[in-house]
């Protein structure tokens, strides 16, 4: 019976270096042969990412400052919750940066810049959610 993993250890001679040092830091043990199935679930895991992502940027930017006072509910939880949909989303874009190379997705460097952009936004949210609840400490 033939297996669709290969070991990240014994990847063949045409996956670069570069890949090998993502698939270490990432802490793939293993990459799948190139499949539709496969490009079809990192495609899904990229959706969803992204759009966790851009809730947590959506209430940070719009409906914290504005709706929320606006409706007169504006309290000191909101970097609670940001900073939970922050990491959440944190999470979810690791598994699918794995999951784009796992399997070994033909647009798996691109994506992973615009997960780094987006990842490294919302650190920044996190880093500002965390200041402002230290500082009520």
């Amino acid at each position: 019976m033939e297996t669709d993993l290969i070991d990240s250890k014994q990847l063949p001679n045409d996956i670069s270096t570069a890949d090998k040092c993502v698939c270490k830091l990432l802490a793939i043990k293993s990459v799948k042969k190139q499949s539709r199935t496969e490009e079809d679930k990192a495609q899904k895991i990229f959706s969803i990412s992204i759009v966790i992502s851009g809730l947590r940027c959506l209430l940070s930017y719009v409906i914290f400052p504005f709706i929320l006072p606006i409706i007169g509910f504006a309290g000191s939880f909101t970097p609670y919750i940001g900073l939970i949909i922050g990491i959440v989303a944190l999470i979810f874009d690791v598994i699918g940066m794995r999951r784009f190379f796992v399997a070994q997705h033909k647009m798996r460097w691109m994506i992973s810049v615009i997960y780094l952009g987006v990842m490294t936004l919302v650190v920044i949210l996190i880093a500002l959610d965390l200041t402002k609840i230290i500082s009520k400490i």
